[in-house]
């Protein structure tokens, strides 16, 4: 009976670990990812579509621009696991009318994300 309890003790505490290393993984691929919001001047009036992802996280949204403003950005689809206070992010994106805002506290993964889906939107209109 001790061994079986000693056997299970040490496999959670291997899954543990493993799940820390990827965390960390995902994390420190997530800070290395660089965001530049498009030049709004160059970008036609309509409606963009964009999306984009970080395992396990991710996001698909409209860009909508018009006279060289970013109108709004709706949020189509947002698989956030935790992150769905990441989903604020966008009255800032509208209020300094950039992607280069600040990631939402314990949501940055799906912040990186939806800015990333409405960069990759937006470029599609240059």
């Amino acid at each position: 009976m001790k061994r079986i309890a000693i056997c299970v003790l040490v496999g959670l505490v291997g899954i543990g670990i493993s799940i820390v290393v990827l965390l960390q993984d995902i994390t420190q691929k997530t800070n290395r990812i660089k965001l530049h919001t498009p030049k709004l001047a160059a970008i036609k009036d309509g409606v963009y579509e964009g999306s984009y992802s970080i395992f396990p996280v991710s996001a698909k949204v409209k860009v909508y621009i018009e006279n060289k403003r970013i109108a709004d950005v709706k949020i189509i689809t947002h698989e956030h696991g935790l992150g769905k206070a990441a989903e604020n992010i966008v009255s800032d994106v509208l209020q300094k009318q950039s992607l280069e805002v600040d990631t939402v506290s314990q949501a940055t993964i799906s912040s990186v994300c939806i800015l990333k889906a409405a960069e990759q939107a937006m470029e599609k209109g240059e």
